[in-house]
């Protein structure tokens, strides 16, 4: 029930123009149609803010969605979970890899 609430939310926001922020929960490889969707409408612009990674997620596992993405806002915890190193320098390397 609640993973459909979730869907609904993203249709819903599918519909209004310019911005569209996701969140974690919607930052999985599910999703990949979606963020096509998104982006796929002229001028939007996809700003994703995610939280720490609850399930093991690693930037591996969620590289076939930076393609869509235009604005990817981790801190330093978070990103350090997505990539398993604690230096942030070697995080910003590792993410602009992708």
């Amino acid at each position: 029930h609640r993973k459909k609430n979730q869907l609904h939310l993203l249709y819903e926001q599918l519909q209004k123009p310019k911005f569209l922020v996701l969140w974690n929960k919607m930052l999985k490889r599910s999703c990949l149609q979606s963020f096509k969707q998104i982006k796929s409408k002229s001028g939007r612009t996809l700003i994703v803010d995610v939280t720490r990674a609850k399930n093991g997620e690693t930037l591996e596992d969620i590289k076939c969605l930076f393609p869509y993405i235009d604005y990817f806002l981790p801190n330093d915890t978070e990103i350090s979970m997505l990539t398993g190193e604690s230096d942030p320098y070697k995080n910003i390397e590792l993410l602009m890899s992708y």
